[in-house]
């Protein structure tokens, strides 16, 4: 991602001259950006789309009482993280497309493309019981190959929301409230004691 960024020239993407962060911060928020498209099956055309859109009604927004001062200031922050945040996902659909040329994927790709050989397939598994441990700590896109995968079993899925530690990597701990909705109807138990760990 680092390479693509700086290979990328100002005349490409405009608003690289004025984006005032870190290499690193850009760096990161690409990936982190890519990988988002990815697990919710965005592409990143649909995000600039939704950004246009969401800056033309910002733009809208109540001026100030007096008019040499435009807009009120969260407004304009607003528009800006609009115009920052077109900038990554642009930034991150090249970085999606150079790793396609140079036949390269990440742990989301390598989900969503599961997800895709899936397609119009129904894999009979040899198991008739299923438990989903760590629940909490899916992301949408595995949430959906694991219905796919074990769609008509008998499946269990146990979770701590105060637990969830990979919202970096797409996970979130709404797929425990989630469950009913991806695997059928199923009946909900609370673990509410700890027997791992005393009071302290």
């Amino acid at each position: 991602a680092r390479e693509i960024i700086t290979s990328a020239g100002i005349s490409q993407y405009p608003a690289l001259e004025t984006f005032d962060k870190s290499l690193d911060h850009l760096v990161s928020k690409v990936l982190a950006s890519a990988s988002e498209l990815t697990d919710n099956l965005r592409s990143p055309e649909e995000a600039i789309e939704y950004l246009d859109s969401f800056g033309l009604q910002a733009s809208n927004l109540p001026k100030t009482d007096k008019p040499s001062e435009g807009m009120f200031a969260y407004h304009q922050a607003t528009l800006n993280e609009v115009s920052e945040s077109k900038l990554i996902f642009e930034l991150a659909g090249e970085y999606q497309r150079q790793k396609k040329l140079r036949g390269l994927v990440d742990f989301s790709d390598q989900v969503a493309l599961a997800l895709h050989a899936l397609d119009g397939q129904r894999l009979e598994l040899p198991q008739r019981f299923v438990l989903l441990d760590e629940y909490q700590d899916t992301s949408g896109i595995q949430t959906l190959l694991l219905s796919k995968l074990f769609a008509g079993k008998a499946v269990m899925a146990v979770g701590d929301p105060n637990q969830a530690i990979y919202g970096w990597r797409g996970a979130s701990s709404a797929n425990l409230t989630g469950f009913q909705k991806d695997f059928g109807a199923a009946e909900i138990f609370s673990l509410s004691t700890s027997w791992r760990s005393g009071e302290a």
